[in-house]
């Protein structure tokens, strides 16, 4: 089903009702401001739901409810700068891609992709992200590839990435970091970090990183 480009505005609880064999729904390019809980509860078979480019702002609890064979969701290019720690936690099955791309999300809050399980790729790419908090990448077991890419970061916690021992892909280039190499401990699968474009101090702490590398 395809929405987008057509300056829809909101979406009221019921209007996807009967649309339970419904696989793909496009609604980017839209004015959508918000998303009221149990909007998408009808839609149990769609698979692949994009809302980029519209306004959102925040992403409620529950907000996906009702979405259990949701595989990829894209929510670029909106305005949200606050995430529930419940927002994603119906999406058991999302597996292929979340996007967060070119939001003010600022931070990310404790437990924020709780219930994100079977994720394998996940995109922070340009969301004004200065902290992460040492739980903030909770749940995400499977993750395999991470953008961090484009943001603010200074300092990671050496927890941060604690969790995501699957992690093969890491970007970390054009932020503010000096990475240390304990951060990057946890990370046992990694095969490719991207960390270009920070302000390195290439001194004698950075023997540590070497090493690891």
């Amino acid at each position: 089903l395809h929405l987008n480009s057509n300056h829809i505005k909101r979406l009221d609880p019921g209007i996807f009702e009967g649309l339970s064999s419904l696989h793909c729904l496009y609604l980017q390019n839209n004015q959508i401001a918000f998303l009221p809980r149990g909007l998408f509860s009808d839609l149990l078979s769609v698979r692949y739901l994009t809302l980029q480019r519209n306004r959102l702002s925040v992403l409620g609890s529950g907000t996906f409810w009702g979405m259990i064979s949701l595989q990829t969701l894209n929510l670029a290019n909106n305005k949200i700068s606050r995430i529930s720690d419940a927002a994603f936690h119906h999406l058991e099955n999302l597996t292929y891609l979340l996007s967060l791309s070119h939001n003010p999300i600022g931070s990310i809050q404790p437990f924020a992709f709780k219930g994100l399980n079977k994720l394998k790729y996940l995109s922070l790419k340009n969301v004004k992200l200065k902290c992460v908090a040492v739980n903030g990448f909770f749940g995400l077991n499977n993750l395999s590839q991470l953008i961090l890419s484009y943001n603010d970061l200074e300092t990671i916690n050496s927890s941060t990435f604690t969790l995501l021992t699957n992690l093969m892909y890491l970007q970390l280039d054009r932020n503010r970091i000096e990475l240390q190499a304990e951060v990057l401990k946890p990370l046992v699968s990694l095969t490719h970090l991207q960390v270009h474009s920070n302000p390195w101090n290439c001194s004698c702490k950075m023997l540590a990183l070497l090493n690891w590398l």
